[in-house]
């Protein structure tokens, strides 16, 4: 390699630090508040990557091609497509034991007995009756049905 090839890798690895510098800068990472639902949101994104993946190795005429000395190697196409669908695999499976469907239905059902407490308060300091309260408290479940 001579001093024109080193130079062009030089800079072309400046750019490509400055533009993940950029990206991450504009992706400022928040912290996690609801780490259930942010596990749930990736796993959407690893099967997404994965079928991304998978349409590109479907795209191959082939899964192997020949190195430079006559040895076959496998696509990286492929080990991507094998490390996305492991990946997956594993996040699924955790997912499932840690019963995350359930302990979100579970946090939903206490947000919701808490949301309601708080309308009980609000309309007992208004000094609203029982009837009043009975049918806002009817429109306040069929409303959060709605939402959730």
């Amino acid at each position: 390699m001579h001093l024109g090839e080193k130079a062009g890798l030089v800079i072309a690895e400046a750019r490509f630090e400055e533009q993940a510098r950029q990206v991450l800068w504009k992706h400022d990472a928040a912290p996690v508040v609801n780490p259930l639902e942010a596990l749930q949101l990736l796993a959407g994104r690893a099967l997404a990557l994965e079928q991304v993946i998978g349409e590109k190795a479907n795209e191959l005429r082939s899964w192997r091609y020949e190195g430079g000395v006559g040895t076959e190697q496998l696509r990286s196409e492929i080990g991507a497509l094998e490390r996305a669908m492991d990946r997956c695999g594993r996040l699924l499976l955790d997912i499932a034991k840690l019963n995350v469907e359930e302990k979100l239905a579970g946090i939903r059902a206490r947000t919701a007995d808490m949301l309601e407490m708080a309308l009980d308060a609000a309309l007992e300091s208004a000094g609203v009756g029982l009837d009043v309260k009975a049918k806002a408290r009817d429109a306040f479940r069929r409303n959060l049905r709605i939402v959730a």
